[in-house]
């Protein structure tokens, strides 16, 4: 009898399987094994063995409450093409996210002061200063690419996480809730098993277990849980935060949308067919946007249970999918959150549906090129071609990997082991006169940083992963030039640095800011005129004007070079040239009166209509 209850209480722990994820091993789910004698094992989820004289109740409940976490836990076990998906996207959108983090590195520590997040890191950590934010958003960048990539992930990932945690905590300039989020997804990362499943997928494709491992990466389940269960706790919060009535009847939301399209949408069709949602006429002209954000509302809450619940995956995909992309879309000003969190919800999928998907992968992938062909050619005959050539180049790509896997393989094996430290060498020497090129004071730093950490990585790696190291800093490093050159961060980095150092009576730095500011950015007009007007108070008069001009023939359409022209003319008595330059700045202001579409921008065209009025009064 006794030994027929212990099986009874075995039965439960045994292998289980989870529609669309597959089986969880034993050891996984803490199963009671149970051998041929008939004699029981006490199980990982604490079962109580019956030795006759009866059972527990209490430590039948605990136990089942464990098994049925870890089970919970342990059943969300994904592909490792799932997994390196999300690796691959998420992480080239993080880096260029923590890119465009430069505009905002000048205000850290500015004038001495800081507040952090929690009281008492103020007498633990010192106060952020620009150099400091800088390094850490361009580290983080780089660490970031290296992840995409797949070249040391885990150490990457931790570097990573700490120094997003250290940047977001040191300072409430940051205090975006949407933040903290992207740091607990960066912090639960750390325990996916990314390395694993990138790994599975650059075996050569007739390795005997390429395919399964291609297809189930053990150990993923508990870490892939906590995400989606760590995700549903923070939208439970902003749910719990916009339950307030600045959020409730649609005035919030109205000030962070500008996109006139929207406005127009939420103005007209959204306030006629949905604005009994949002109070109906006693919401006014806020009944659009408040239909909207207690939409945003309901789809929040509803997200908190989908992402817990495993059968409601499919739900919680296509919710979160369409609000985070709905959200970019619309231009929410929320940067690149809702961009960053498109990659999460690849998470979210069905493993089921993921196997199906992947057989068709070739098409998917050519669909994605015809698609980003058509987003970035210029005239028909071009897009054609364009589309045709993305599509076959997708497919070929595809198609070529296996053979790509075994060619690498193969070089790897031919190459004597002083060739990988020969690589290595070169490229950590390219990647530190590539990061001088940036023209910033501390991208140097970085770069010694990021080969340092380069060199280590490799030292401690296996001889036939050395090359893997070598690219995925060379990428890393590329990606930074990338960023670098083709966007405008370094120009809104000197631009706020030297706005914040011209205001704290610092003019000579506030001088070499808008001299980088030029130097990254020499048709930007404006940085042209600042710099004058710097030049002109600490004397400078030939500088200011040259810099006027500059900045007049560079922005036409802008009054500020005409009127720095007439006020520099007009401080060295040269009349005529001054009336000239004042008059030519007021038919630019006539030009620009219907664009004015602020108070902020009528109220300093106004200013500098004054200005240059009373120039004209003074040498006609």
């Amino acid at each position: 009898m006794s030994r027929r209850k212990g099986k009874r209480r075995a039965h439960p722990a045994e292998s289980v399987s989870d529609s669309g994820t597959g089986s969880v091993s034993d050891s996984h789910a803490g199963s009671v094994s149970d051998s041929g004698s008939g004699s029981d094992s006490e199980s990982h989820a604490g079962s109580v063995s019956d030795s006759g004289s009866g059972s527990n109740s209490d430590s039948n409940s605990n136990s089942g409450i464990a098994l049925r976490i870890r089970r919970y836990f342990a059943a969300a076990r994904l592909p490792a093409a799932q997994l390196n998906a999300f690796r691959l996207t998420f992480f080239t959108l993080f880096a260029v996210d923590s890119f465009t983090q430069l505009e905002h590195a000048p205000r850290y520590g500015a004038g001495g002061f800081n507040v952090s997040h929690f009281p008492w890191l103020d007498g633990i950590l010192p106060t952020p200063t620009a150099g400091f934010a800088t390094i850490s958003f361009l580290l983080q960048a780089y660490l970031s690419a290296r992840v995409a990539f797949g070249s040391s992930v885990r150490a990457s990932l931790i570097g990573l996480a700490s120094l997003n945690g250290i940047t977001f905590f040191i300072s409430q300039l940051d205090s975006y809730q949407h933040h903290y989020l992207t740091w607990l997804v960066l912090v639960v990362a750390c325990f996916l098993p990314l390395e694993e499943a990138r790994r599975a997928t650059a075996r050569p494709a007739d390795a005997p277990s390429a395919d399964a491992a291609r297809h189930r990466v053990d150990d993923s389940g508990w870490a892939v849980r906590l995400l989606l269960v760590t995700m549903a706790l923070v939208y439970f919060w902003a749910a719990i935060a916009k339950m307030d009535a600045l959020w409730v009847d649609g005035r919030t939301l109205s000030r962070e949308l500008g996109a006139p399209w929207v406005r127009e949408f939420l103005n007209g069709w959204a306030s006629n067919h949905l604005g009994w949602l949002g109070g109906g006429e006693a919401a006014g002209d806020l009944a659009g946007w408040a239909a909207a954000a207690r939409l945003v509302l309901v789809g929040e809450l509803t997200l908190v249970i989908a992402l817990i619940v495993p059968p409601l995956r499919p739900l919680a995909f296509f919710l979160g999918l369409t609000m985070h992309v709905g959200f970019g879309v619309i231009g929410l000003k929320i940067g690149l959150f809702s961009w960053l969190m498109v990659p999460v919800y690849l998470l979210v999928l069905p493993p089921a549906w993921v196997t199906r998907l992947s057989r068709h992968l070739d098409l998917g992938i050519a669909v994605g090129g015809v698609l980003l062909a058509v987003a970035l050619a210029d005239g028909t005959g071009v897009r054609l071609l364009g589309c045709l050539a993305a599509a076959v180049a997708a497919v070929a790509a595809q198609r070529a990997r296996p053979a790509a896997a075994r060619t690498w393989r193969n070089v790897i094996d031919a190459m004597p082991p002083v060739a990988s430290w020969v690589a290595l060498a070169a490229v950590l020497g390219v990647g530190l006169i590539a990061t001088s090129l940036i023209p910033m004071s501390t991208a140097l730093a970085v770069g010694a940083i990021a080969s340092l950490y380069a060199l280590w990585r490799a030292w401690t790696a296996l001889p036939d992963a050395r090359l893997a190291h070598t690219v995925g800093h060379a990428g890393a490093v590329a990606m930074l030039l990338l960023l670098a050159f083709t966007t405008d961060q370094l120009e809104m980095h000197y631009r706020y640095l030297g706005g914040d150092l011209r205001r704290r009576g610092d003019l000579e730095g506030a001088m070499a800011a808008y001299a980088r500011v030029i130097e990254v950015s020499p048709d930007y007009g404006a940085g042209y005129a600042k710099l004058a007007d710097l030049q002109s108070r600490m004397g400078d008069t030939d500088g200011a004007i040259e810099n006027y001009r500059t900045a007049a023939d560079k922005a036409p359409d802008d009054p500020r070079g005409q009127l720095g022209l007439a006020q520099t003319f007009a401080s060295v008595n040269r009349g005529p040239e001054a009336a000239l330059a004042a008059e030519r700045a007021l038919r630019i202001l006539d030009d620009n009166r219907p664009r004015l579409t602020t108070a902020r921008d009528r109220r300093q065209a106004a200013r500098q209509r004054q200005q240059a009025d009373q120039i004209l009064r003074r040498f006609r």
